[in-house]
């Protein structure tokens, strides 16, 4: 069965005026067309009712506190004991997980670990080492350049359909260097 409403701000001014006059409880909440238990209960604390009651334990964190891990949190890759230790604060590490996890704007997740390299992995990143000592790496990045240059233009332009690229232009036409 679904709870009534609260009691508005007229019925609470009747209920005052009802109790002044002498009234009983019964008789108020009968002529009201109330629960008994809703009047006994703006009666005997009206300055408290529609307040909700806490329930469980009290927080460990202060708001303060919780301010203070986020603002340590966010763009950095702390752990959380070590956001706990640096805060000096007296709570479990899951504490402050909870805490990072309650907050939308911080996503956060255990860093997956990279594979070992193996033998094979190190002898080829060696042989690749060797065979492109004598490499000039500044002509391979501007080529690099120059064709990234060329596909984006190419891509961000629907003038370009029948483009340089397709007709036989080289880069440098493309790019407008000589």
């Amino acid at each position: 069965m679904p709870r009534a409403t609260h009691l508005s701000d007229s019925e609470r001014a009747q209920i005052d005026a009802f109790k002044t006059a002498g009234w009983s409880n019964r008789r108020i909440a009968a002529r009201l067309g109330r629960s008994f238990n809703c009047i006994n209960t703006f009666v005997n604390n009206p300055d408290h009712y529609e307040t909700n009651k806490k329930s469980g334990a009290p927080k460990k964190l202060t708001d303060r506190d919780t301010r203070s891990i986020i603002r340590l949190a966010s763009n950095s890759m702390k752990s959380c004991n070590d956001i706990k230790n640096e805060l000096k604060l007296d709570v479990s590490k899951s504490t402050v997980w909870r805490t990072l996890d309650s907050n939308q704007n911080i996503v956060r997740a255990k860093l997956m670990s990279a594979p070992m390299l193996t033998d094979a992995h190190k002898a080829n990143r060696l042989q690749f080492a060797r065979n492109n000592m004598a490499t000039d790496w500044d002509k391979v990045w501007n080529a690099f350049e120059i064709i990234t240059y060329a596909v984006f233009y190419y891509r961000s332009s629907s003038a370009m359909k029948k483009s340089s690229i397709w007709t036989g232009r080289t880069a440098s036409t493309v790019t407008g260097t000589t």
